[in-house]
């Protein structure tokens, strides 16, 4: 399913759940660790989560993969200058990233899962 183009990904009732769940799970284990933590995830158009763990994790490393969307588009839509946008499947950009770090990562797909995924 493409989410973006059937209903606004903000206002998704169980997907808002889902992240408020995320987000209080998160909050806690930072709290508790005390640890400088990136996050990785798919922004999207609209970067929502980017967007909500920015302002209540104050996590300022923040990485977007993203490999359906003109590069000029993202940009210009990209809320913070924290974020890094890389194009391309997440399978060949998540490589990229240094994952020794204490990472969130969430890659919420929203298509069916093939072998690509893994």
């Amino acid at each position: 399913m493409k989410s973006a183009t059937i209903l606004n990904y903000e206002t998704r009732p169980c997907k808002f759940a889902e992240r408020r769940m995320l987000l209080a799970s998160f909050a806690r284990i930072m709290g508790v660790l005390k640890l400088k933590y990136q996050y990785i995830g798919f922004g999207g158009l609209s970067f929502t989560d980017f967007k909500l763990f920015h302002k209540e994790l104050h996590i300022k490393e923040m990485y977007s993969i993203e490999a359906k969307y003109e590069p000029s588009k993202l940009e210009f839509n990209k809320p913070y200058s924290c974020i890094n946008i890389l194009h391309g499947q997440s399978s060949e950009q998540l490589s990229l990233i240094d994952l020794s770090k204490p990472s969130i990562v969430w890659l919420d797909y929203d298509n069916t899962l093939s072998m690509t995924f893994f």
